[in-house]
C-alpha cells in the first residue's frame, strides 16, 4: 500500500496559492467540502497530487467517505484528469 509522503501543513485553508488550485480542483469533481481534511491531512499540493496519485488508502487517510461517496472517490482517484 502506497502514501504519499506528509506535505507541510498550511495553517488555514485560503490564500495559498497552492491551497487555491487544489480548492479549484476540488470544486470542479465535487469534493471541496473536503478541503480542510486535504490541507490537516497535508495533501495541499495538487502538483503533488497530479504526480504522485491518490490511493484508496488517501482517501481513507483524508477521511473521504468511499460507501457515502462512490462517484467522488471515483474522480478523486483518478487524478490523472487534474488537467482537464
Amino acid at each position: 500500500m502506497r502514501r504519499a509522503p506528509r506535505r507541510r501543513v498550511l495553517a488555514g485553508t485560503r490564500g495559498s496559492a497552492a491551497v487555491e488550485r487544489l480548492r479549484a480542483w476540488l470544486q470542479r469533481v465535487g469534493g471541496e467540502d473536503y478541503l480542510p481534511n486535504f490541507v490537516t491531512k497535508g495533501y495541499n499540493d495538487l502538483e503533488f497530487i497530479a504526480e504522485k496519485g491518490l490511493t484508496v488508502a488517501d482517501l481513507d487517510e483524508i477521511g473521504v467517505p468511499r460507501a457515502a461517496n462512490p462517484g467522488l472517490c471515483r474522480k478523486l482517484l483518478e487524478t490523472w484528469k487534474i488537467g482537464e
